[in-house]
């Protein structure tokens, strides 16, 4: 017996485009893992505001959002207040991944947690606070250590997605895990250089490049983190079977 190529064993690209977009709309944006601190909405919010930055300023040389003036950055800060929210709901959601990947969601969270610190650190504004030098140094310190633990522990979750795989379908997830730390990895020189030399090594660097702290907010720290979030919502929906693992490391 032949099968007619238009069978129900079949799926369209179209009736597979429609499956996809019903497992999106089912997915809870309001009220997960609360409705006072949504997963979803946040993360919508914090896409909005980030693409708006990079594509309306960053992108045209347009900086005075990140320029020190009189002016409070309130969209920079609504961006750092919108992906903390969203990577702490996302802290508390890990419950519901698997368990061989509950860490991993958690440490990403906390280190989109520190990307955020460092995006307020390098903002002109931040000045204001070196009457607290020792107190901000001290953060510095903490903050730098955990975002370079969490970037190197990154490595084990690229070795745990293919150790179990035999037919390597998961092989393009692992590279993509690698070439982001990487990327995150050179996140961290600039930070690193702060903690240990802030005192001599930052105002050299401003007094000489004053645009220095505004160009690493504006073309560094926003993207890396808007990026960072979007590949961690490209997880969920893997981990939902939204998208293959193919296309979710290809994507990212």
């Amino acid at each position: 017996h032949r099968s007619h190529p238009c069978s129900h064993d079949t799926i369209m690209p179209s009736q597979k485009s429609s499956h996809r977009f019903t497992k999106l709309s089912r997915l809870n944006w309001l009220s997960s893992p609360s409705k006072r601190l949504p997963h979803g909405f946040s993360g919508l919010i914090s896409t909005c505001i980030g693409l708006q930055l990079i594509f309306c300023h960053s992108l045209l040389g347009r900086l005075e959002p990140f320029l020190f003036s009189n002016r409070i950055p309130f969209r920079v800060i609504l961006y750092v207040i919108s992906t903390s929210c969203n990577a702490f709901a996302g802290y508390r959601m890990a419950p519901s991944a698997p368990v061989n990947v509950q860490p991993a969601f958690r440490r990403c969270a906390v280190l989109q947690c520190c990307l955020c610190y460092f995006i307020l650190r390098f903002m002109p504004h931040f000045e204001m606070f070196q009457a607290h030098r020792i107190f901000v140094r001290c953060v510095d310190v903490c903050v730098t250590f955990v975002s370079l633990l969490c970037t190197i522990s990154f490595v084990s979750v690229a070795w745990d997605v293919t150790k179990n795989d035999s037919s390597g379908s998961t092989r393009a997830i692992a590279w993509s895990i690698m070439a982001g730390i990487c990327g995150i990895a050179l996140l961290s020189v600039y930070p690193l250089q702060l903690s240990v030399n802030n005192d001599e090594w930052w105002p050299c660097i401003q007094g000489r490049y004053p645009l220095q702290g505004s160009g690493m907010v504006a073309y560094i720290y926003i993207p890396a983190t808007i990026t960072f979030s979007l590949i961690l919502f490209g997880a969920t929906l893997y981990l939902r079977k939204v998208i293959s693992a193919r296309e979710y490391g290809l994507a990212s």
